[in-house]
This record gives C-alpha cells, structure tokens and sequence, in this order.
C-alpha cells in the first residue's frame, strides 16, 4: 500500500484520508500520540516506585544515629539457667527498675535490651558489677562508664559503630550492649559470655581450655541479675 498526496489530499491507494493536508500532518498527529502514552507510563513507573520506598520500614534509632547493630540469635546461651526468658523480656519491656538510672535512660537501655534480645535485667546488673551505676568513673586500667568498656576497645569500636564519647552514659551502653550481645553469640552459656564480655575472648578460651566455666566475676553479675529481677 502506497502514501501519496494528491490536491492537498493523502490518499491510500485511491481512498482519500480527509483533514489531513500532508504526510508531515499524519507524522506529527503520531507523534503526539507517543509523547502523550509514554508520559502516562512515566508518571507510572514513578508511582510505582513511590510505593516500594514508601513501605520501606524506618531505621531504628540506633542505625539513624549512625551505629550499625548486629541481631542476636533468640537461641544464644540456651544452656544457662540465667538465660532471659521471653517472658522476662517482655515484663523487662514494662516497668522501671529500682536503680539509680532516671527513666531516659531506662528508656535507651530497654530498647537495646529489646534491639538484642536480651533481659534487660542482665544489662542493668553488668552496670552495677561493672561501675555501680557511675557514668563518669574510669578505672586504673583505662575501662570507661556505666559498662566499663576497655580503652583497648575504643578504636574499633569508633572506626566500626560511630562512638564518640565513651562516658557518655547513651553511648556507653549501646557499645556496652553491643558487646555483650557479641559475647553472648558466641559462647555457650550466660556464663561463658560474661566471662568473654569480663576478660575477652581469647582469655575466656583458655579458661574454658582448662575446664573453668565461671568465673567470680560471671557468678556475682548473676546474682545480680537475679536480685535486680526481685526489686
């Protein structure tokens, strides 16, 4: 089938296409058709996107802050008879305790507890061995805050997760929270990872080496643990 123009007409084959005067008119009127459909799938395509974003979940406050957190395993530390039950967790999650920490800061330290899964008891009890709930005390051995955290950590822990200002009682419990969780990961008992969390990793296997699984620093924050739970 051939497009020719005849008397200002476009014609195909011998039927005239009336209105339009030229083949330019009919290339144009196509034109605008596209411009027109591919505006319309455009503005779909960023509907779509929109949504997708929009039900993104918010970051945690702890990730907002610029401190990366890693998730502990619900099962971690099964063994203990001092391990958070689901149920203590979440009575933990409802009250606060009778500490010397004003409620703000009750507040941070049970949502770590709850970011961690870990009783938020056991938290409170690693300060009070640790520092007696001092947020300004720094040992002869260069241990800082609230959860003694060592100096010898302070490097890493600034490079990796963004703390500043390891007196700083917020920040000193997160690093401290972190911490623990990351004892408790990787070791077998409530025990046991307060023993890496006390005396680091590498001590702790050694002690485990030769058959030591508490120590007098593991017994005494379970105690507290238990006697902060009765408060």
């Amino acid at each position: 089938m051939k497009f020719y123009t005849k008397k200002e007409r476009t014609y195909i084959g011998n039927a005239p296409i009336t209105h339009i005067h030229n083949i330019s008119d009919l290339v144009r009127k196509y034109k605008r058709i596209t411009v027109v459909l591919l505006g319309i799938l455009a503005v779909s395509i960023l509907i779509n996107i929109y949504l997708v974003f929009a039900k993104t979940e918010p970051q945690s406050a702890q990730e907002a802050a610029g401190v990366i957190m890693v998730t502990l395993p619900a099962t971690t530390a099964a063994e203990t008879t001092a391990e958070p039950t689901t149920e203590a967790i979440e009575v933990a999650q409802q009250r606060y305790y009778d500490v010397p920490l004003d409620k703000s800061l009750q507040d941070h330290i049970r949502e770590l507890a709850a970011y961690y899964n870990i009783d938020m008891a056991m938290i409170l009890a690693v300060i009070e061995v640790e520092s007696d709930y001092r947020a300004d005390v720094i040992s002869e051995g260069g241990d800082y805050g609230l959860m003694q955290i060592s100096s010898f950590n302070h490097e890493w822990l600034s490079e990796a997760y963004g703390f500043a200002d390891f007196l700083d009682p917020y920040q000193n419990t997160a690093a401290g929270a972190l911490m623990l969780s990351q004892a408790i990961k990787n070791s077998d008992t409530m025990h046991g990872a307060l023993m890496v969390y006390n005396c680091g990793h590498s001590r702790a296997q050694e002690l485990w080496a030769d058959s030591v699984y508490s120590t007098e620093y593991s017994r005494k924050v379970i105690e507290k643990y238990e006697e902060i739970k009765g408060r």
